[in-house]
């Protein structure tokens, strides 16, 4: 709390800075008059500021790029970076929002009927339904320099199954940076999320961002725990000159599992921990230095060290890992970044392990279409905990049907290794179509296709079918492309 108290009057203009920001000339992008298709005079009235810009507090020249703010929901940007994305915006801190008042926004709400096979994701299915019903509140105070924007995404699950009594999920993320002068910008971001032994329901593998080129990773890993996941990320960069930039980053990551009281099978006994550890945590940091060649082409090297302790202190485990990174854009529809490199796992129970790690990224778009690929090898949390490194697919394709269809398809299928155990594999195919009724109200159809099996535990699988309603502006692919 008292770090998060400072946080805030970090993001906090005062005077004297203030007047050192009026000196600073302005070169942010001119404001964007882009909005969803065919909504552009209705979102102007409707959407308000999080945090208006300032022209007396625009970022200064040669500085590092101001930190995207990504959505909970979508991955999408919501704000920084050069104010724009995938979900619309009219200029730098101005969200498309269904609803708002002062600072606070409703970026979107949904309401959904779900069947699943295996709401339990066991050997033995036992089938389910459940109404649920989500939203994503918004909050932002500050301007280009500075700023503070917090996003809330509450979850709750109504459910007919009397074996299930844990009904809400929740997931929130506390954001804020300051440029500390012309060439020093601080960033600090906290994520926490609370999920139910239910699992996901709707949510995708991957969320990629075509207007900020990121991709957002969703553990699809379920089990029959109850989870818990609280990630704290603080970041220093210097902008050494017009073609470097260094930066210096901590880390603290706490992980908890375990087995719901109220969640017993058609025997009344609660069923066995699907997974080898139950806690985890992670402290470390890194370095990276980046040099752009030119405005579409970047490399760098990248640093990290983090020290892991599972179940207790007796087992821990030091990571140091170092990587050639690299990005580059190929015209204005086509963006690749990969990076790769050696790791080493230093154990106190066991022998030095070596191996690498690494990530391969490609996006593409069409006129109406985007094409995300994905691979990814590390040791982050995947949706179990484990002492040991993970390797990862993902795919997905989106395309724009026509002015109120939309459908999209993916992939994802993980290999979780264990120190001393078998590997555990798990993968997820999933699809979607969307219809728009209006420029805010849609409706949906969604399937998911699940199976895990491995480390000691049987094979389970589930088939969801999910429908409802979300209030909201939708993306408007057409002709938008990678950065």
């Amino acid at each position: 709390m008292v770090a998060w108290l400072a946080a805030v009057l970090l993001a906090l203009p005062h005077p004297a800075f203030a007047q050192e920001e009026t000196q600073a000339p302005s070169t942010a992008s001119p404001p964007s008059s882009t909005t969803p298709s065919g909504t552009q005079t209705d979102t102007q009235s409707d959407t308000q500021s999080a945090s208006q810009p300032d022209s007396q507090s625009e970022t200064p020249p040669d500085s590092p790029t101001p930190p995207i703010t990504s959505s909970l929901e979508t991955g999408q940007t919501l704000t920084g970076g050069n104010g724009s994305g995938s979900v619309q915006a009219l200029h730098e801190g101005v969200v498309a929002s269904v609803l708002h008042h002062g600072h606070l926004s409703l970026v979107s709400f949904s309401s959904f009927y779900v069947y699943d096979t295996n709401y339990l994701f066991t050997a033995a299915e036992q089938p389910a339904t459940a109404f649920a019903f989500q939203g994503l509140l918004f909050y932002s105070i500050g301007s280009g320099r500075s700023a503070f924007h917090l996003q809330y995404r509450p979850y709750f699950l109504v459910s007919g199954t009397s074996v299930q009594q844990d009904f809400l999920a929740s997931s929130l993320d506390l954001h804020t940076y300051r440029f500390l002068n012309d060439r020093w910008l601080i960033n600090l971001d906290e994520r926490f999320q609370y999920t139910p032994a239910r699992g996901r329901l709707i949510d995708p593998t991957i969320n990629p961002d075509f207007g900020s080129g990121i991709i957002s990773r969703g553990t699809f890993l379920a089990t029959d725990q109850t989870s818990l996941d609280n990630s704290v990320t603080v970041a220093l960069s210097d902008r050494l000159n017009a073609e470097d930039t260094i930066t210096f980053r901590g880390q603290y990551q706490y992980i908890d599992m375990w087995n719901p009281t109220s969640t017993s099978n058609s025997s009344g006994t609660v069923p066995p921990t699907p997974t080898l550890f139950e806690q985890e945590n992670i402290i470390g940091g890194g370095v990276t230095w980046e040099h752009q060649l030119h405005p579409e082409q970047r490399f760098g090297i990248i640093y990290t060290y983090d020290y892991q302790t599972i179940g207790g202190i007796n087992k821990q485990a030091v990571y140091n890992s170092l990587f050639l990174d690299y990005t580059q854009r190929f015209g204005r529809s086509l963006l690749f970044h990969g990076n790769f490199g050696p790791s080493m796992q230093i154990r106190n129970d066991a022998p030095t392990y070596y191996t690498y790690v690494g990530t391969a990224e490609i996006l593409k778009s069409f006129h109406t279409s985007f094409l995300a690929l994905s691979y990814i090898r590390n040791y982050d949390y995947s949706g179990v905990v484990s002492n040991s490194y993970n390797t990862r697919y993902d795919g997905s394709y989106t395309r724009q049907l026509s002015h109120r269809w939309d459908m999209s398809v993916g992939v994802g299928y993980l290999q979780q290794n264990f120190h001393g155990s078998s590997d555990l594999d798990a993968r997820e195919i999933w699809g979607r179509v969307g219809y728009g009724f209006t420029e805010r109200l849609s409706g949906f159809i969604s399937v998911l296709t699940a199976a895990a099996a491995g480390s000691g535990q049987p094979y389970a699988s589930r088939f969801m079918v999910t429908a409802g309603f979300r209030w909201g502006y939708r993306p408007d692919y057409e002709g938008s492309s990678p950065p």
